[in-house]
């Protein structure tokens, strides 16, 4: 089917952010409901499960893992692309923006050539590539490491905050040595503690690998995520989903 933007409304299809609920409000609720109605309508969720391990929307303790969730994602995002009569644009946040991302890189890849695209929008994108952002701040990138190439040519809109670890985490910082132990987002989301932060901040790594700054900047980030909310309340407050919003309604 051939699709054009222009010919129709865009429908949009929206992957959440793992525990945050399949139904009602979620982050990407602040950028769906800004969006211009003669332009968009609002499509379902992706019904993947959303899940780390047990951080998930059921609290159960033997929940998917991030990797499993992805690869249920995949398929049931391609088969809502393709279930649309319209054109699409996605939104993702956080392990939604993961999903996102992974379904691009197979794009470019050759695989999903039915399901066409407006554009794409991911929020905390924790395989964030440098510089990719809707701001002028950018720092790091994703956690996780960046992205494989996306689709040429295809607009996707990236908002990152520069205090958030998951997806602006410096390309030098005991963070990413210890994701590579573990998935990263397990890490990020279960393990993360307030002494785990003050140990860096004191110094204490048991390596020589780090300068005292960056171990500090390491520390400051876990404390951001834990009681700051830079990965969740930042967003809002810091008008993130706002210019999000803007840029996607200026699409023609």
């Amino acid at each position: 089917m051939d699709r054009r933007a222009g010919d129709s409304v865009i429908t949009v299809l929206t992957c959440r952010g793992a525990a945050e609920p399949l139904t009602g409000g979620n982050m990407l609720s602040n950028v769906t409901e800004q969006l211009d109605p003669s332009k968009y309508v609002i499509g379902q969720e992706i019904p993947y499960p959303a899940s780390v391990g047990p951080f998930n929307g059921d609290d159960n303790p033997l929940g998917p893992s991030e990797e499993e969730s992805i690869a249920t994602g995949l398929p049931l995002l391609a088969a809502a692309i393709r279930a649309t009569p319209n054109l699409v644009g996605l939104l993702g946040y956080s392990l939604g923006a993961e999903l996102v991302s992974r379904f691009l890189e197979l794009k470019a890849q050759g695989q999903y050539q039915d399901c066409e695209l407006a554009w794409a929008g991911v929020v905390a994108n924790p395989n964030r590539a440098p510089s990719e952002s809707i701001d002028s701040d950018s720092t790091g990138s994703g956690i996780n490491g960046a992205h494989s190439p996306w689709p040429a040519g295809l607009p996707v809109f990236t908002a990152a905050n520069p205090q958030d670890g998951i997806t602006s985490c410096p390309d030098k910082s005991p963070l990413r040595d210890l994701a590579t132990a573990v998935a990263p987002f397990t890490f990020a989301t279960l393990d993360w503690t307030p002494e785990l932060a003050q140990s860096l901040i004191d110094g204490q790594w048991p390596t020589a690998d780090y300068t005292p700054e960056q171990l500090a900047e390491a520390g400051t980030l876990i404390y951001g995520y834990l009681f700051g909310g830079e990965h969740t309340t930042a967003y809002i407050d810091g008008g993130y989903l706002d210019r999000l919003a803007d840029l996607i309604n200026q699409q023609s």
